[in-house]
């Protein structure tokens, strides 16, 4: 019992040169005091009593006892059930016995000894089964950990796949095994692990190795479990859920998750009520979740670079973290996280902003270019365009969005081909980014035209705040291609406002920009080039993130010619003609969306004028889904509670939903009708029934022909539109009530209907 003569204990991996570590020796001391106090006794009763008598001395002495039967426990297999029992005997606060465990794991973890590896998660899940208090604190300091090799796993190359997955399997089992104790422990443990498990499982499907295909299954059932039974506490992850779902999409079970999160507004199941998807990408996640991606040793060396490396001067370092964390090989999978970590996490003060530190921008730089794989770098640049897609100004701060800006500006000219390549991805997020499944499931949330208007919030925001001085090197700069400045214009036209002077391409440090090469690209050779195709399809893309196409690194022009033209004589000359009078060109009709997005018309004083002239001359092909989103966000605009039920997902009955709701706003407001052509409605309701095939679509459209059909003088006899018996039965819904009812009680009925499952 008491090891009188045994070798001398240690936690840590320690070369000849490395310097004694402060923990050991302060915890070794106290197993040294543990065995000086068993050497006497004979028997575990003995013992037992000696040990208790010792605790009951004060709060040093019981801490010294329970931590050196923790530190015995880690150092030798042999005792450790022994010391576990006599740990439970003698502990009067279970707190020590987990701040140690919790200390060892944040500190030291990389460092143990494969022995105490095992003894750590062996201790541990002990310790859960005991309930012990705050044990799931050390649970959630082991989700930082995972890939982790120490020196001696790493060396050993045939094993080291197994190793890195060693704490997931290992962790993953004692939770399975507790299944009832995380249910009823809730959160953090609950919605952390479920992120870290999801981050690990989108990586793991890529190394697509069979002998990890167990774990896989397991990861994906326990996500699933706990996404099912305790989805309030897991809505605290925020926005970054939906990120980490759209790496693990093609598992069937996370699919299955995700279709119930995007028809969870037509069709609430029972563990996701109305509204979630909504709900998700509106809530920002806690910045202790975000660091729970990153082991403690790259958070703080990552902090170091960002508060105490000079601008220019950090090569070495990022060289050396390079190598030490091994971001060229199987480390490269934590390089989103380390980007989403810098952008959302770490706001450096005003005062290292303004001085020559490193700054965030040339940090993210340089890890996009670290990036080898192709799929790394599609997550890697979604994790830095993230919040840009759901920004919301009242809740969120535009320190997230500045590195993304400035990289892109700071770029110019000298790196062109990472400005163009940033801009691409963003716009093609803007165009083409949609949830998968939400055309099936009938889910107008979170389309194009809604993180269009974020991403124009945001850099709304990024110019009030004086990020950038301007957004002119999008739209004017020579190195950006024709193609990403047409899309800019397109995309982004309102926020462009042209400079008399052109500004500079580096903003701030102007004279450092003279002479110091970028620093997102000084670890790397000079003819290596940022990959400029922009969501080419990697093994597992980020889904629904449509292809778009590489821009060009540089617009070129044609040369021009070295031969100088020649200069008549004054007296060869004629004299000049006098220009003719021509008629002066038919003013240009605005379309309504651009007078929409142009500030100075809808300002409180113009917006009910400007929106009277926009619908008096609204013409057919004017009502699109754009400009259906641009009405909606107009202040002053009334949209019913209809509109915002009922929308079906097409784009065609958005503009008919639009179109009955702008109609009924302008009636009400300028006491006129508005003179559209009974051949454009009837055309419009032609298109709807191609589109819409349930019942209840039938319906809604037969309810938008006789609530219109008022205003236009027409009959209702013109469209044909029957109620099968069955529905007339079932819901007590007649043609008599839907001709005598008001969009407003039909909203309340289908309010009404869709809880009892009646309509799909």
């Amino acid at each position: 019992v008491a090891m009188k003569g045994g070798k001398e204990r240690t936690l840590l991996i320690a070369k000849e040169i490395d310097a004694p570590d402060d923990l050991d020796i302060q915890y070794r001391g106290n197993y040294e005091a543990l065995v000086e106090y068993l050497s006497s006794t004979i028997g575990d009763l003995e013992a037992s009593s000696t040990l208790m008598q010792k605790v009951s001395e004060g709060a040093e002495e019981h801490a010294v006892v329970v931590t050196g039967l923790v530190y015995g426990i880690l150092t030798d297999p042999s005792v450790s059930d022994l010391y576990l029992k006599y740990l439970a005997l003698v502990t009067k606060d279970w707190t020590v016995v987990t701040s140690f465990l919790r200390r060892v794991v944040l500190e030291k973890y990389s460092r143990l000894l494969p022995s105490c590896q095992h003894q750590l998660l062996w201790v541990t899940a002990n310790l859960v089964r005991q309930d012990a208090p705050e044990i799931d604190h050390v649970c959630t300091a082991l989700l930082r950990f995972f890939g982790v090799l120490s020196s001696e796993q790493s060396s050993d190359q045939s094993m080291a796949p197994l190793h890195a997955v060693w704490l997931e399997t290992a962790l993953l089992a004692i939770l399975l095994e507790n299944i009832a104790w995380v249910r009823n422990k809730g959160a953090p443990l609950v919605p952390y692990s479920v992120f870290v498990y999801l981050r690990a499982l989108g990586a793991h499907i890529q190394t697509g190795r069979e002998e990890i295909f167990q774990l896989i299954h397991h990861e994906a059932n326990f996500c699933v479990m706990m996404l099912k039974e305790k989805f309030t506490e897991c809505q605290i992850v925020g926005r970054d859920l939906i990120r980490a779902l759209h790496d693990v999409i093609a598992i069937p079970q996370m699919s299955e998750i995700w279709m119930s999160l995007l028809g969870s507004a037509l069709s609430p199941s029972r563990w996701c009520p109305p509204g979630s998807l909504e709900a998700l990408v509106r809530t920002t996640p806690p910045r202790t979740l975000l660091s729970t991606c990153l082991t403690p040793t790259i958070e703080s060396q990552i902090i170091f670079m960002l508060r105490e490396v000079r601008f220019g001067r950090q090569k070495r370092y990022q060289q050396w973290f390079l190598s030490r964390h091994d971001l060229m090989g199987s480390g490269e999978r934590l390089i989103p996280d380390m980007v989403r970590y810098i952008c959302a996490v770490y706001h450096p003060p005003n005062a290292i902003i303004q001085s020559d530190i490193l700054q965030r921008w040339a940090a993210v730089g340089w890890l996009l270019q670290c990036v080898k794989t192709e799929w790394v770098s599609t997550r890697a640049k979604f994790a830095l365009f993230y919040d840009y897609m759901f920004f919301d100004n009242r809740v969120e701060a535009v320190m997230d969005l500045e590195p993304a800006i400035l990289l892109m500006q700071h770029s110019l000219p000298k790196y062109a081909a990472l400005t163009n390549t940033l801009l691409s991805f963003l716009f093609d997020l803007v165009e083409f980014y949609d949830p998968p499944g939400s055309a099936s499931t009938g889910s107008g949330f979170s389309r194009s035209d809604m993180i269009k208007d974020n991403v124009r919030l945001a850099l709304t925001c990024v110019l009030e705040k004086g990020v950038v001085s301007s957004l002119e090197f999008m739209f004017a700069s020579e190195h950006i291609s024709a193609s990403v400045k047409e899309r800019a214009k397109t995309l982004l036209g309102s926020l462009y406002k042209p400079s008399a002077t052109p500004s500079p391409t580096l903003a701030s440090r102007p004279t450092e920009a003279k002479t110091t090469p970028s620093p997102s690209l000084t670890s790397r050779p000079k003819e290596e080039k940022m990959n400029t195709a922009v969501l080419n399809p990697p093994v597992a893309p980020v889904p629904s993130l449509t292809p778009g196409p590489a821009p060009s690194v540089k617009e070129t022009h044609p040369p021009q010619s070295s031969v100088p033209t020649p200069v008549k004589s004054p007296a060869k000359q004629k004299p000049a003609k006098q220009p003719t009078q021509t008629a002066p060109p038919p003013p240009v009709r605005r379309s309504p969306l651009a007078r929409l997005q142009n500030p100075e018309e809808v300002t409180p004083s113009k917006v009910q004028q400007t929106l009277i002239e926009i619908l008096d001359g609204l013409n057919y092909d004017d009502v699109t889904p754009d400009l259906a989103q641009a009405l909606i966000c107009v202040p002053g605009f009334c949209v019913s509670p209809v509109t915002r039920q009922v929308l079906l997902g097409s784009p065609s009955v958005d503009a008919c939903w639009l179109l009955f709701d702008m109609m009924r706003t302008y009636r009400t407001k300028s006491g006129r009708e508005h003179k559209l052509h009974y051949n454009a409605l009837k055309h419009l309701f032609n298109e709807l029934r191609k589109v819409t095939s349930s019942l209840g679509a039938r319906l809604m459209c037969f309810l938008v022909v006789s609530s219109v059909a008022p205003l236009f003088r027409m009959p209702d006899s013109t469209f044909q539109v029957k109620i099968p018996k069955r529905l007339e039965t079932t819901t007590g819904i007649n043609m008599e009530m839907l001709e005598a009812s008001s969009s407003t009680q039909f909203g309340e009925l289908y309010s009404e209907l869709i809880p009892q499952g009646q309509f799909h």
